[in-house]
């Protein structure tokens, strides 16, 4: 069946998966065989560390060097995944991925759900520069991120404040329940997914990890630096995510900057890059009545300062954190 025809199917045959069954159990029992670490890498495990970067149809994996022929080869055995070569014209497409660059990639051979991972792309240690076995890693709750949430709670610019400001991605409700002087909006808000696939059971024990923050910028640096001509996809992706993770977390900031080169490898790099960085202006709007007519007011503030809002925003801001 050619993709075109599998992407046809009627939405009643797509409705007929188990909405708590795990479109990944089989992926996640694989590597259980094989005594393996499930670690997401990749713009899917940047959700899970807070930055807003989009969901694509991909899903990356960070495999051992010496194991990776023999986990495809299990994939593929379980006749939901087959080997996935390329045309050349993709290859040399200027918006080629880094789908394409990865060590071995599969496509989907069978699917129940059209918001599945069509590509699981498999990363050996020495291509994506991060050691499987010896990484600062997180568990997070699934393989999908459909929500935006910071795990690694360590990372997030609010956190210790002691003013009652906050600003910054939603946190796991389980680390908000252990910090009571956070406002309601630090947990991000109960989600709805019916109809979109979960990649883990709730029955299914192997655990889903994605890089501590620390080694995985080490990791998206040396790809940025030293790939811009074999993977160029990959350089590209890299860049992009360093750019989120530095947006979303405020990395920035004179606290967070100073934790983050201090834990870093590649901190020269970060270093220059933190100091070249321009956030996107941010602006509040609101209205006033004068001469009998609402007049709109505007203020361009920064996110981490209360100072900076306008009296007539920062209550409402304060309020709405309660």
């Amino acid at each position: 069946m050619s993709l075109n025809e599998r992407s046809s199917q009627s939405s009643s045959q797509i409705q007929q998966s188990n909405a708590q069954e795990g479109s990944l159990d089989h992926v996640l029992s694989v590597l259980a065989i094989h005594n393996h670490p499930f670690i997401l890498v990749g713009l899917t495990a940047q959700r899970w560390m807070g930055s807003a970067g989009n969901l694509t149809n991909t899903c990356d994996i960070l495999i051992r060097d010496n194991s990776i022929d023999q986990i495809a080869t299990s994939l593929i055995s379980t006749n939901h995944w087959v080997l996935y070569e390329p045309g050349a014209d993709e290859v040399d497409s200027w918006c080629a991925g880094a789908e394409f660059e990865a060590d071995i990639v599969l496509i989907r051979h069978t699917y129940t759900n059209e918001n599945e991972f069509l590509f699981l792309c498999l990363w050996t240690e020495s291509t994506y520069h991060i050691n499987v076995d010896n990484v600062d890693k997180v568990e997070v709750p699934d393989v999908y991120p459909w929500q935006i949430i910071l795990i690694e709670s360590a990372w997030h610019p609010a956190l210790h404040r002691t003013d009652g400001w906050w600003f910054g991605p939603h946190l796991n409700p389980d680390v908000c329940s252990a910090h009571p002087h956070l406002p309601i909006t630090a947990a991000a808000p109960r989600l709805i997914t019916h109809g979109l696939p979960q990649g883990r059971s709730a029955g299914h024990t192997q655990k889903i990890f994605v890089p501590s923050l620390c080694p995985y910028l080490d990791a998206l640096v040396y790809h940025k630096r030293y790939y811009q001509k074999s993977k160029p996809g990959l350089a590209v992706e890299s860049g992009l995510q360093i750019s989120n993770l530095t947006r979303y977390l405020y990395l920035e900031l004179e606290g967070q900057r100073n934790a983050l080169l201090m834990m870093m490898e590649e901190d020269e790099f970060m270093e220059t890059y933190l100091n070249g960085y321009k956030r996107k202006p941010f602006f509040v709007y609101g209205t006033k009545e004068q001469d009998g007519k609402n007049v709109l007011l505007s203020k361009r503030v920064q996110k981490w300062d209360p100072n900076s809002y306008p009296d007539w925003c920062r209550e409402k801001t304060k309020d709405s954190q309660n």
